[in-house]
């Protein structure tokens, strides 16, 4: 008889979630979910974003056990549901992008009021995209190396990371079988949720459209556009650079530590020579 583990989630303090989800967006990376952010944002809600997860290590740890509980290692973990998701949400009322969208089952069973948005793209596009961006620093062998030097920041973000698109395409980064996993992905959620209940957004955004969905008033600045492949490339690298220097820092204060006994060894082998 297996012997569940005990969780992280488990150990966090369980209140109630004063913003009830109201929005899940569950279009995948690299599909306009950063603009969608900051349209949401400017329409009142609190949203979640792959953006906030990614600096706070503790919360990429608890999305891995998430992921690990309820895809992965079902046996001896207990999957995620509705009051797990009420923690790890906590203080938001909208999602956006992963690792959220690969919740898509479990985020529509535990919240079954909210709205849905599902941003889409050419599938071409998008795999073009994902070459260019997350795909490419997943690759990169400077973030292989930081991954076991400087685990907290880059380790813990890659380690989430191969979680996520396992989960999606079996790591699959191009070809037919990323194709296929985008486009059944989008086509899982048009068979989940009622068309009622459903906006799909591509390309052009369009402000009106997404206002009239959410029952808000549309303001005239117009729909943003942010994070392009440029901007996402050097936030990587700004990201990739923190760390090199994180490492750095690791192993001068390991030297440091380790510096009184090559004294006194050293002392030692001097006097005994």
């Amino acid at each position: 008889m297996s012997t569940r583990k005990a969780r992280l989630i488990d150990l966090e303090k369980r209140e109630e979630n004063s913003e009830p989800i109201q929005v899940l967006c569950l279009g995948m990376c690299r599909t306009g979910t950063s603009s969608l952010l900051a349209a949401l944002k400017m329409l009142g809600y609190t949203p979640l974003h792959m953006s906030h997860i990614v600096e706070d290590t503790h919360l990429k740890r608890l999305w891995v056990e998430a992921i690990e509980s309820t895809f992965i290692d079902k046996s001896s973990q207990k999957p995620y549901g509705r009051p797990e998701f009420d923690i790890l949400l906590r203080g938001f009322d909208a999602t956006l992008d992963i690792p959220c969208a690969i919740f898509a089952d479990q985020l529509i069973n535990a919240y079954p009021e909210a709205k849905v948005i599902l941003t889409t793209r050419p599938v071409e596009s998008w795999i073009k995209s994902m070459q260019g961006t997350i795909w490419q620093l997943m690759r990169w062998p400077s973030y292989r190396i930081l991954r076991y030097v400087e685990p907290e920041l880059v380790g813990s973000f890659l380690k989430l990371l191969e979680a996520i698109f396992h989960v999606h395409n079996g790591n699959k980064y191009g070809g037919a079988e990323a194709e296929e996993a985008f486009l059944a992905h989008n086509q899982r959620i048009r068979e989940l949720v009622p068309a009622k209940n459903l906006l799909e957004l591509s390309p052009p955004f369009d402000l009106t459209t997404l206002c009239d969905f959410l029952g808000k008033p549309t303001p005239s600045c117009g729909y943003p556009h942010v994070n392009s492949t440029d901007e996402y490339i050097s936030r990587i690298s700004e990201r990739r650079n923190k760390s090199i220097i994180m490492a750095m820092m690791r192993l001068l204060k390991f030297l440091l530590q380790l510096l009184p006994v090559l004294i006194v060894s050293g002392g030692f082998w001097m006097m005994f020579k």
